[in-house]
């Protein structure tokens, strides 16, 4: 797994939003990092909605990932914030990364 640092904010917002440990925060973005969906993979509505927030203030964050029904932002190696992914894009995103999962062999 990735190493990975977490802001403050970044755990209050993935304890908030993706509703997991405090402990667990540091797991959950290293996996987004090495299982997710990057902003280069996406299309269409979706990525249009990623370019949305890279846009819209968070021009810090470099990184961007999806990976289950959130987004992770990260600059460099430091995650920064989470955020949902809006319903509408949800299916979509289950498809990138279930097709990511069976081009890697994952399960």
């Amino acid at each position: 797994m990735a190493v990975c640092a977490v802001t403050r904010h970044a755990e209050r917002r993935a304890r908030e939003r993706v509703g997991i440990p405090k402990k667990a925060v540091r797991r959950a973005a290293a996996r987004a990092i090495t299982c997710g969906v990057s902003h280069l993979e996406t299309s269409g509505g979706l990525r249009r909605y990623l370019d949305y927030i890279y846009m819209r203030g968070y021009g810090e964050a470099n990184n961007m990932y999806v990976y289950g029904a959130f987004i992770y932002l990260f600059c460099n190696d430091t995650l920064m914030t989470v955020y949902d992914v809006p319903q509408k894009y949800r299916k979509q995103a289950a498809k990138l990364m279930q097709r990511r999962r069976d081009d890697n062999g994952m399960q």
